[in-house]
């Protein structure tokens, strides 16, 4: 039995192509010195967003991300159904608390880079089938926290070098 809209192995068709109603973007101090610092709907001035960790940080950034993007799209952030999210923490534990704090139901994903991607690929997914009409795609990342978790672990006590990448 094939599925009517699957086409080949890895591809699918929708009867109403997916559309995406807002975007919102929230960013650190150094993706705003780039050249796409017009298009981003905040710029922060440092990493802690008035916060006490970087992880609180990301937290905020994700929950004013959601708020902002609903606002764009013409309606309150208590008016989603199901909010898509992942970062780069252990446990997803920034989009965790986001969803927690904002009240919406949540359905984590754990893609780190791919998430995304993954994420507009459910919500059209589940708006397509008619299970859900106002869905967030979201993902989040911040640099310190990525660094912590990845490049220089805390318990390595590795220093970043001058030469090191910058993780988004």
């Amino acid at each position: 039995m094939t599925a009517p809209k699957k086409l080949g192995q890895q591809s699918v068709k929708f009867s109403n192509p997916p559309v995406i109603s807002a975007w919102a973007s929230i960013v650190g101090p150094k993706e705003g010195q780039g050249p796409w610092a017009k298009d981003f709907d905040k710029i922060l001035a440092d990493y802690l967003y008035g916060q006490s960790s970087w992880e609180k940080a990301e937290n905020s950034i994700l929950q004013e991300a959601v708020h902002t993007a609903a606002a764009k799209a013409g309606f309150d952030a208590g008016d989603v159904e199901l909010l898509l999210a992942g970062d780069l923490l252990n446990q997803i534990i920034s989009a965790n608390y986001a969803a927690r704090q904002l009240n919406i139901p949540f359905l984590g994903l754990y893609g780190a880079c791919s998430t995304m991607a993954e994420s507009l690929l459910l919500a059209a997914m589940l708006t397509e089938a008619g299970f859900f009409e106002r869905v967030v795609a979201a993902t989040c990342s911040h640099h310190y926290t990525a660094e912590r978790q990845y490049r220089n672990p805390v318990e390595q006590g590795i220093q970043s070098s001058l030469s090191s990448q910058w993780t988004a």
